[in-house]
This record gives structure tokens, C-alpha cells and sequence, in this order.
């Protein structure tokens, strides 16, 4: 009985990998089929750049997901692969309520510039219901794109939620304070929006993020300066 019970088991596995196996040739013929070459050498100039790139648009994408299950086993053999397309659709694909708080760190650490930065965000991150604790702690990261996520997450924390400021504003004040963003100017604009729609959300905070942003004198001169390009100009009442 316990032989014919492994055996069963290991044809079900068998069968559920076939399975998936067909779904990524299924999905690859998809991303194929409308598979841009300008749109794909528009992004690598744009320092967009992946190991391969078809240049489907973020529609056609969503497009294509629509067409299969979510599945947490499909999504992690798409990453696997290392193509734009398999890497965004792996976000789309995603159990959301699958997602582990280690998993959560190895989707942050996995992006690789902005693009997956806001699609990470968007189709999973910001549905988990660690999703704060998460992002002021990915903000307090050296790493540049994993710090870009945590304010990035934030900025939409807060833009679904603006009740939520008055408590994770000073954690997002430290980090911003305390990160060492050097000359990546990504990494400021990130800054720059979450501070900026905190203030858009819930103006008592205008002030605060004002003074906040007179006490990064000590940081790059370009990078202050995206900060508050990202910032000032929407607050014009100040």
C-alpha cells in the first residue's frame, strides 16, 4: 500500500510538471507572437536592460496572463528564465496568498531596475498584509533597487491608504535620512514620490517633509535636487 501510494503521488507530481511545462511553451509562443524589436531597443537605451528582451508592451503582458490560472510554481520557473516578459508575468501569475515574508524579501531582491520595481509593487507587494512592516524596512537598504521598492511600496501604501501616514511617516523620515543614495538617482525619485504623495494625501504633512527635505544638504547635489524636483513643484501651496 505505501509503495502503490508513492508511486501514485510521484505520477500526479509528473503529470502537474508536464503540466506547467506546457503552460511556459504555451505562454513563450504568446510573448513571440508580439515580440517588438524597437520597443525592446528603446528600453536597453533607456537603461532598461535584462539578459533578454522581446519588448511586448505591459498590456499585451497582462493580456497574456489573463489567459492562464495563477500558479506559485509557474510564476517561480517563468523567473527562473530571466527574460523581461517571464519576469513580469511571474508578478502577474503570482499566489498572492502564497507569498511568505522571505519570499517577499527574494521578490525585492530580485529586481533588477524600475520597471520591475513598479510591477512587483503593483501585482503583488502591495496586496500582502505585511506590506508595511515590509516596505520601511526594505527603505533602510543599502541596495539600491530593494531601497527603491520600500519607498516605491510605500508611495502606494499610502496612496490607498492616506489614514496610514501618521504612523509609518517617521520610519519613512529616518530612512530617508539615514540612506546612503550616492549618485542613484533612481533611487531619489523613489524617495521623492513616496514624500510627495504623503503630502498630497494628507497636507498637515507638507511641512513636515519640507523641513525634511532642508536637512539633506549633507547628500549628493544632484540627488537632493531629484528629490525635490519630485516633490516641491506639487506643493505649491508651501
Amino acid at each position: 500500500m505505501h509503495f502503490a501510494m508513492l508511486f501514485f503521488i510521484k505520477k500526479v507530481e509528473k503529470s502537474f510538471e508536464m503540466e506547467i511545462q506546457k503552460t511556459i511553451e504555451q505562454i513563450m509562443l504568446q510573448i513571440d507572437r508580439f515580440e517588438n524589436g524597437p520597443a525592446a531597443e528603446a528600453m536597453q537605451n533607456a537603461g532598461m536592460n535584462y539578459e533578454q528582451n522581446f519588448g511586448v508592451s505591459l498590456f499585451q503582458l497582462k493580456s497574456i496572463a489573463g489567459k492562464f490560472k495563477k500558479n506559485r510554481q509557474l510564476a517561480d520557473l517563468l523567473r527562473k528564465k530571466k527574460i523581461r516578459e517571464t519576469l513580469l508575468l511571474a508578478f502577474l501569475l503570482e499566489e498572492i496568498d502564497k507569498v511568505t515574508p522571505e519570499k517577499a524579501d527574494q521578490l525585492a531582491a530580485g529586481n533588477l531596475n524600475t520597471e520591475m520595481v513598479e510591477q512587483s509593487v503593483i501585482h503583488v507587494l502591495s496586496k500582502l498584509n505585511f506590506a508595511f512592516e515590509k516596505a520601511v524596512r526594505w527603505c533602510q537598504q543599502d541596495s539600491n533597487f530593494i531601497a527603491d521598492t520600500g519607498f516605491i511600496l510605500l508611495a502606494r501604501l499610502f496612496l490607498l491608504n492616506n489614514q496610514a501616514i501618521k504612523n509609518y511617516f517617521a520610519p519613512l523620515a529616518q530612512a530617508v535620512i539615514d540612506i546612503n543614495g550616492g549618485e542613484n538617482l533612481h533611487t531619489a525619485k523613489a524617495i521623492g514620490r513616496c514624500l510627495r504623495t504623503a503630502g498630497l494625501k494628507n497636507e498637515s504633512y507638507k511641512p513636515k517633509i519640507l523641513e525634511l527635505l532642508n536637512t539633506l544638504n549633507q547628500q549628493d547635489a544632484k540627488y537632493i535636487a531629484r528629490i525635490k524636483d519630485e516633490v516641491i513643484p506639487y506643493f505649491v501651496d508651501y
